[in-house]
């Protein structure tokens, strides 16, 4: 057993005991839901019953830093419907895992839910175990990665992989234990400390254990980065036009922007004439600094069977000009995975939210201009109509001088690789 492992963590479902016992479950055959409805229309119907959802009962504080719109309360899934019958437990154990994403935070915390020890899905910030037995754990093949920009530059990519187990996943190796947060995975005969026993055989015949407790491949991860995650976020807006130090910037070539500030602009050039990207700083071309590759080759190293990538990139409202420029450098970012394929910009339009959140969080002492000069906006200013993301207060002024942000999402996903590069202009 892995270190960081418990008996309990081996304990396989109850289904397996309840489908060995075909007598102990009622077909229910008098319900429409199994007595008309087919099994593939069920899984549909379980799999939108299963989806993560806000807890708008129990909503957070609206100053507190981690609510968001999709975040607007404690995310539940709706588990109690497994405990309605046998039948449609058997059916649908494995839908909570299979369809909501891993959530793991590698930044400051007090962006961290104060419920994210106690989700009945793992969440991890790296540093304990990650709460799941391993046939749960296997299921998830979609992980939620909440990032400061100063450790995506630096092994964020690397470490959720190890803590997701992605290259495991990839092997088809079943999950064997955690150590120190990270996933460890091993073929069936193969012990925790890497030797094998007599005959071992991965192709070979595997038990039931085993078999549930492969490692889903990893297909979907989103990378989010929150208004006060970026290197500039303290700057105020009109800096930046005039000192790219000071602009929002994101570069998946390099190691760091901190030290290049002008990199992604460069690469977007590059790109944009068909040509290779060069930093100009030799410091950080390969091997990278501390012999750590930047974060777009961290992706084609350890997440190989991704088929989307989602970026969601969120910043005050006054700064929209800059992440629209960090949105069109990256219409043109290409991560190679699997040898022939690599994921690229799908093409369509990035969405965009503007939402309005409380008057003052716990950050204005460090950026004054937020609540001293731009703080306070009227959303009739802009183009984009607010997003109405909690339910209406009973307080009616609640939100009538709050401050304002933008958040862009823009999608990749894998495509055979070919000469030409989607237009960002598209």
């Amino acid at each position: 057993m892995a270190a960081g492992s418990h008996p309990k963590d081996l304990t396989p479902p109850l289904a397996f005991k309840l489908l060995g016992e075909p007598g102990s479950i009622n077909e229910q055959r008098q319900s429409p839901l199994f007595g008309k409805l087919p099994a593939e229309l069920r899984v549909l119907v379980w799999i939108l019953v299963l989806t993560r959802y806000e807890d708008f009962d129990r909503p957070f504080k609206l100053g507190n830093r981690e609510t968001r719109p999709g975040q607007a309360g404690p995310l539940r899934v709706a588990v109690d419907l497994l405990l309605a019958c046998r039948a449609i437990y058997t059916e649908a154990f494995l839908v909570p895992f299979q369809v909501n994403p891993m959530i793991i935070f590698d930044g400051d915390k007090s962006d961290i839910p104060p419920y994210h020890r106690t989700l009945p899905l793992p969440a991890s910030n790296y540093y304990k175990p990650l709460a799941s037995r391993f046939w749960q754990f296997a299921q998830f093949s979609s992980v939620q990665l909440n990032v400061q920009q100063h450790n995506l530059e630096g092994s964020a990519i690397e470490k959720a992989s190890r803590a997701v187990g992605t290259l495991g996943r990839h092997r088809g190796q079943v999950v064997r234990g955690f150590a120190s947060g990270y996933a460890a995975f091993h073929y069936p005969n193969e012990t925790a400390m890497g030797s094998t026993q007599e005959n071992n055989n991965p192709d070979g015949p595997l038990s039931e254990a085993d078999r549930i407790c492969i490692g889903k491949k990893i297909t979907h991860l989103t990378v989010r980065i929150a208004r006060t995650d970026w290197w500039s976020w303290t700057d105020r807006p009109e800096e930046g036009a005039a000192d790219l130090s000071k602009a929002l910037r994101l570069e998946p070539d390099i190691h760091t922007t901190c030290h290049d500030h002008s990199a992604m602009l460069r690469g977007y050039e590059a790109r944009k004439a068909g040509m290779e990207v060069d930093s100009g700083l030799d410091d950080f071309k390969k091997p990278r600094r501390w012999g750590q590759p930047g974060w777009g080759d961290q992706i084609a190293l350890y997440w190989p069977d991704l088929e989307t990538l989602e970026l969601v990139l969120e910043t005050f409202a006054q700064k929209q000009s800059q992440l629209e420029t960090v949105i069109s450098c990256a219409k043109l970012w290409q991560f190679p995975v699997e040898r022939g394929y690599r994921l690229e910009w799908d093409g369509k339009e990035e969405s965009t939210v503007r939402w309005q959140g409380a008057n003052k969080y716990d950050y204005e002492y460090q950026s004054p201009w937020v609540d001293a000069r731009y703080g306070h906006t009227d959303p009739e200013k802009s183009h984009n109509r607010l997003t109405r993301w909690r339910p209406r207060s009973e307080h009616v002024d609640e939100l009538s001088l709050g401050q304002v942000f933008i958040i862009k999402t823009l999608t990749f996903r894998r495509r055979k690789v070919t000469t030409e590069r989607p237009s960002a202009e598209a």
